[in-house]
Formats: structure tokens, sequence, C-alpha cells
């Protein structure tokens, strides 16, 4: 945002080597920005300090996203605006098919994630927590097919990013972690994670080409003001699950 708004913002994270790159790449508006190392599910700040609140792909990791909610919704100011993207199963998602359940799985296990919810539980979750739900749709849906966020993770782009994700460039890297485990040059274990993560990127993939799958769940909601009435809209059909 320009300087000449007189925004600041406040970054928070867990991972103090997160935050101190956060300032790195913040450095040329250093003046309006500061962080905070603490856990978004208690958060270091008093009630209603906050005009509006984003969060990029951080809520997949909450143990319990209408907890994680309450407590955005105690720290924003009444009428403010939380917005974000999180990571979901979509209507297309079948808790009977056991390929579904793979990929969701070896996405939870490759990404750190304690669940994935389905798209109508973001909605219903906020609601809980008291927000105002103005605007919630799937945003991948409504991309480039020729351009998926999945794209990169295919290997289809030649280049330095590219070739690692082919299998040429896989086995490459695994005989040279290999070779570099026997050396010490890294850590045991280095060639087991990489193919660690190499399913989890796999999962990904298919989870995007199935459209069972989406990281780019855009929502937005809005804390009423003192008195306001919370409009309610119907709740969506529930989809199955496990």
């Amino acid at each position: 945002m320009p300087p000449g708004t007189g925004a600041s913002f406040v970054g928070l994270n867990n991972n103090a080597y997160q935050l101190e790159r956060a300032k790195t790449h913040t450095r040329d508006v250093q003046s309006l920005c500061s962080f905070i190392l603490g856990d978004y599910m208690q958060i270091p700040e008093g009630d209603e300090s906050y005009d509006a609140v984003i969060a990029i792909e951080s809520m997949p990791h909450a143990p319990d996203k209408t907890a994680a909610f309450r407590e955005i919704f105690r720290v924003l100011r009444p009428g403010g605006f939380f917005g974000g993207y999180d990571w979901c199963l979509t209507e297309a998602f079948d808790a009977q098919d056991t390929k579904h359940l793979r990929v969701k799985t070896d996405i939870m296990r490759g990404n750190g994630l304690p669940d994935i919810a389905l798209t109508a539980e973001v909605g219903t979750s906020l609601e809980m927590a008291g927000f105002e739900l103005t605007d919630a749709r799937d945003r991948a849906a409504e991309s480039d097919p020729g351009m998926s966020w999945y794209r990169p993770l295919q290997g289809r782009d030649l280049g330095f990013r590219g070739i690692p994700r082919t299998p040429v460039g896989r086995a490459l890297t695994n005989l040279a972690l290999r070779a570099g485990e026997k050396l010490q040059v890294v850590p045991e274990g280095t060639r087991a994670v990489s193919t660690f993560l190499n399913r989890a990127a796999d999962s990904l993939v298919e989870g995007g080409e199935t459209g069972i799958f989406t990281p780019l769940f855009y929502f937005l909601a809005r804390k009423p003001r003192d008195g306001e009435a919370v409009p309610r809209e119907a709740a969506p059909p529930e989809t199955s699950r496990q």
C-alpha cells in the first residue's frame, strides 16, 4: 500500500527465520512494517487492535479453524475485514474414493497439515466465529487452464526450477544427494526428505488435476459493528468427508 495512505502493517509468525526474511523483503518500507513472533491461536495483542487482517495460506495449519477465526475476530475492530486464501477440498472430493483419500493424506503429510477443510466448512467456521461472510469462492476455478497453480510442480517447463521435477531431474537429484550423504556434505536423510517432498508435490498436482483440491479458496469476512445484525444465508449442503 502506498506510504501516503498512512497505513502500517504488522506481521505475525511463529518462526523466527521467516520473520527475518520478512524484514529483509520489506526493508524499503521498514518504517511501515513491524513483526511479532507468536501464535495466531493466541495472538499477543489486545482486543480490537486492528482495522483489517490478511491470512495467506496460514489457516490450513490451524488445529481448530473456528478457534483461530475467533482469535482474529477478537483483535479486529468492529467493521473491520478479514480476508485470505485457504487450502481446501472442493465439492468434488469423495471420502469414499480411496484415490481421493490417498491424495488428501499425502498433501497433509507433505505439508504438515492437521486436516484439510471442505470449502463449505471455511464459511461455516467464519460465521461460527461471529463474522459476516461477504465473499467466498475458489479462485483456481477462475484461472487460465493453461497456467494452472500446479503447473510449476508438473515438470512441464524446462528451466532451472522445472528440471528437478522431471523424472530425469529427480534421478539426478537422488544420485547427488546419495553421494552428498556419503561424503557428509549434506545431512543423512536428505535424500529421503527429497523423496518425501516429491510425493507431496505429486499429490498436489493430482489434487489439482482431478479438481478435488484447491490452494486458492478466497474468503472475505467482516466483523459486525456493535448492535449490528449479522445476515445468515442458508447453510450449504454437507459434503461427505473423512
